[in-house]
């Protein structure tokens, strides 16, 4: 005789049904987590993602459970749901979201053999989408947004990871002292990231994704600033504007942009992003002095590298400053321009 099909239980049911037997009340749960009722509501309903840090804090909360069987009982309910509905392998798997092939080529997301456990890890890893930061992008590429939330992901949870002081808003100008003290000489752009971690600010150094155009990112994490930066063009020019440019946004405690929004195509610039422009222009060459050197009307590279060693910057960055507003070709001096590449990764 052929057994009856059990009904399967979703993980909120199964937990639903352990209270029950453990006569824990859900609002109790609720107090032991530190969370609201109507999150253990959702959690049992399956509006909320049942993921490894629920099972850690579940095994926190309720005795004679450990987190591992809480995970083993999710992922055994993802295999016999996928096996119920057909055959699940990698590639579909890695379908769904191509960006996820260059999450395991970086190591972002552990590989493994078993499409199941693959799908769980890449499960885990989006769970962190609804974080909110200041991007510094291209506008002129198109931008896949999975991969724009991929990258922004990784380095919030590499800031996570880094062990600061207390960040001190009041600080700040003598932060960006030490980081203009450090402009003229391409080399010492090795040093930024340990100064700046010194004023309590997180630092991670991540290459951008295909089809992702960001330069740099700001965002904070519940008290704990910390900014990305990509290095997709390398420049030393762009490093600097890009690194103060983030930094403004810290500083002036700019409200985020939420990553599903897509500023990028529509080519407008926010009041937040003009001033953190006009500061990071402003701290990499005083504005007096610039203007002063457009007037003499001489931008010939001989008069660049004396403005450039009169102000203790490197010529490149005064470069910068004039294709971007035009008073040079992007192809003028180009052999002036650093790499920092080569120091950074």
């Amino acid at each position: 005789m052929i057994p009856p099909t059990l009904p399967l239980l979703t993980p909120g049911e199964a937990l639903q049904a352990f209270l029950q037997a453990q006569q824990v009340k859900q609002s109790e749960l609720a107090d032991r987590l530190g969370r609201s009722s109507q999150y253990i509501t959702d959690i049992i309903k399956g509006k909320k993602a049942f993921d490894l840090e629920l099972a850690l804090e579940l095994e926190a909360a309720l005795p004679h459970f450990s987190a591992d069987a809480w995970a083993q009982l999710a992922l055994s309910y993802l295999r016999e749901q996928q096996r119920q509905s057909g055959v699940l392998t990698r590639a579909t798997v890695l379908n769904r979201q191509p960006v996820s092939v260059e999450l395991i080529r970086h190591g972002w997301v552990e590989d493994d053999r078993d499409p199941a456990e693959l799908e769980r890890r890449l499960q885990h890893f989006w769970s962190h989408c609804d974080i909110a930061c200041h991007f510094k992008s291209s506008t002129a590429l198109a931008t896949d947004q999975h991969a724009l939330q991929a990258w922004s992901i990784q380095v919030y949870l590499q800031a996570q990871r880094q062990e600061l002081p207390p960040y001190e808003p009041a600080r700040m100008p003598q932060l960006i002292k030490d980081l203009q003290k450090l402009l003229a000489v391409p080399g010492a752009v090795t040093k930024v990231a340990d100064i700046v971690r010194s004023y309590g600010i997180a630092v991670v150094l991540l290459p951008h994704l295909p089809r992702c155009p960001v330069d740099g990112v700001a965002a904070d994490n519940a008290g704990h600033p910390y900014l990305g930066l990509s290095l997709r063009h390398g420049k030393l020019d762009q490093f600097w504007f890009t690194v103060f440019h983030e930094l403004a946004h810290i500083e002036k405690q700019h409200d985020a942009v939420s990553i599903d929004v897509d500023v990028f195509k529509s080519g407008e610039t926010t009041a937040n992003e003009e001033e953190a422009n006009r500061i990071a222009r402003d701290n990499l060459i005083e504005n007096e002095a610039y203007l002063k050197f457009l007037r003499l009307g001489k931008t010939d590279i001989a008069s660049i590298h004396r403005f450039a060693y009169l102000h203790d910057i490197h010529p490149s960055i005064l470069l910068g400053r004039l294709k971007f507003e035009k008073q040079l070709t992007w192809k003028q001096y180009a052999r002036e321009h650093v790499s920092v590449r080569e120091y950074l990764f």
